[in-house]
């Protein structure tokens, strides 16, 4: 049967209230329509009505408190929640201060290194041409040894002609001396 509406003098004569009381299906009688002919079937409907709207009532009551209760522990579970989300935030917070701290040690040690690495190719240009003059130094060195040597063995060889001369030069100052002496 379709709904009816029900207005607000709907017991204000017997024809309404058998419309109303026709509409309702109880438990125990799931498809049979309420016998509204007498007013005696209809006050016990009625009162079965009223024990039926009592015990929704009732199991609403109690399926009101199930949620609220399960309301609650959620309640208690998101505040948990919370309170773990806001600790692991402040340890990611702490965690990112630290990783801050470290890049910040980290940018100055690598600006260090890049200071020791410049000194460092400075250092080493500056041994590297005082090699280079060392070089040169050496190389002119052993160009004047090799000058020097050639001018002793030169001279040595000079000193031995001047040497063997002298000596000539003697021998034939004896031997003047005894044909002088001799005459």
């Amino acid at each position: 049967l379709p709904p009816r509406r029900v207005s607000s003098s709907v017991f204000e004569s017997k024809a309404s209230a058998r419309i109303l009381f026709s509409t309702l299906v109880f438990d125990d009688d799931d498809v049979a329509p309420i016998n509204t002919k007498s007013s005696g079937d209809m006050m016990r409907q009625g009162l079965n009505f009223l024990a039926l709207v009592n015990k929704v009532g009732h199991e609403l009551g109690a399926k009101i408190e199930d949620l609220n209760e399960k309301l609650e522990d959620e309640t208690r579970r998101t505040e948990t929640a919370r309170s773990a989300a806001a600790g692991f935030l402040a340890e990611r917070i702490a965690a990112w201060a630290s990783i801050d701290k470290k890049n910040a040690e980290l940018d100055s040690k690598s600006r260090e290194i890049i200071q020791l690495r410049a000194a460092a190719k400075k250092s080493a240009k500056a041994l590297l041409t005082e090699a280079e003059r060392s070089v040169t130094a050496l190389a002119a060195a052993e160009e004047r040894e090799k000058c020097s040597a050639a001018i002793l063995t030169k001279r040595s060889g000079e000193l031995v002609a001047v040497t063997e001369k002298l000596r000539q030069a003697d021998e034939h100052i004896q031997s003047l001396q005894r044909k002088f002496t001799r005459a």
